[in-house]
């Protein structure tokens, strides 16, 4: 009947599209391909000198850089990243692991004759996997203190107590007073740098009245005055691979999680001109999944759930 040719038609103009979006989607999982030479990247804050100097992007990694520190509460020094120890970018990672798992899920719906009803699911499916590559590459991931091994989203906010660079990934090597933080907002690399000190560290009687009489300025940001429990990773141990729509993830050795407060907080952005190409592209495909989505599900006589 008249419904049933509708319907046909809808589900081949959808495979058609389906064979473009496939191309797109291997068009975004290769700006995120570990070729040499990478983007290196400048990191500087604009209106002092607290971090000044490059590091270059290689994939989901950033395999070298040189960062020299002058930080209110530490030693000036500079971080040079071990060149045989980079740095994983995990929500990079998530993302290429959503991209693989979409370009799998398209080459299964081409080659599958399915119903409908399956069809419209794997669409529902691919929607997903849009959001969350895109919600990673903007940093809009909902904030948490745990990690969680079935979300594909990584909660910026508070990865850096769990996540934070591995000590031996730099020459010399981290001390535990300092953590280095790598993330994404708007396509953006981000830097973090946090002074760390332990809650049960003593205060000197001399800084107690300093700070009374205002001789002594607190460093204030937001994240003064709260207790964290931080890992301090002393190395990065080889990759566990997860299947299926789990996340991929560095293993971190590191110490127990100990109670600190965060002294100091700095925080330095470059915009990477292939995130930027690529949370293009990610906007359009979604947007196309939607609509694609949609299509069928009037069709079909079904509400598009979003």
């Amino acid at each position: 009947d008249h419904q049933k040719r509708e319907l046909d038609w809808i589900i081949g103009e959808i495979r058609d599209s389906l064979q473009d979006l496939k191309h797109s989607v291997e068009d975004c999982y290769a700006l995120l391909a570990p070729i040499e030479p990478g983007s290196t990247l400048v990191m500087s804050t604009p209106r002092n000198e607290q971090v000044k100097g490059t590091v270059t992007r290689v994939g989901s990694r950033i395999v070298k850089g040189n960062l020299h520190i002058q930080m209110h509460t530490q030693q000036a020094h500079v971080l040079h990243i071990s060149p045989t120890k980079p740095i994983h970018i995990e929500p990079l990672m998530t993302i290429q692991q959503c991209l693989n798992n979409a370009i799998n899920l398209l080459t299964l719906t081409l080659d599958d004759s399915s119903t409908p009803e399956t069809l419209s699911a794997q669409l529902r499916v691919l929607t997903e996997l849009m959001f969350n590559a895109l919600s990673n590459l903007s940093g809009s991931a909902p904030p948490s203190t745990t990690p969680s091994i079935n979300s594909t989203i990584v909660p910026a906010s508070a990865s850096w107590t769990y996540m934070s660079a591995a000590a031996n990934s730099f020459e010399p090597p981290l001390p535990s007073s300092l953590s280095v933080h790598f993330s994404l907002q708007d396509s953006c690399i981000v830097l973090w740098l946090r002074a760390l000190e332990p809650v049960d560290a003593p205060v000197f009687f001399g800084t107690k009245i300093g700070l009374a009489i205002g001789t002594v300025r607190r460093l204030e940001h937001d994240e003064m005055d709260r207790p964290f429990k931080y890992t301090y990773n002393r190395e990065e141990l080889p990759r566990k691979v997860l299947v299926g729509l789990e996340r991929q993830q560095p293993l971190l050795s590191g110490s127990k999680p100990m109670e600190v407060y965060v002294r100091e907080k700095v925080r330095v952005e470059s915009a990477d001109p292939n995130l930027m190409s690529l949370q293009a592209k990610l906007t359009s495909l979604h947007h196309t999944m939607i609509d694609l989505q949609q299509n069928l599900s009037v069709v079909m006589g079904s509400e598009c759930q979003d």
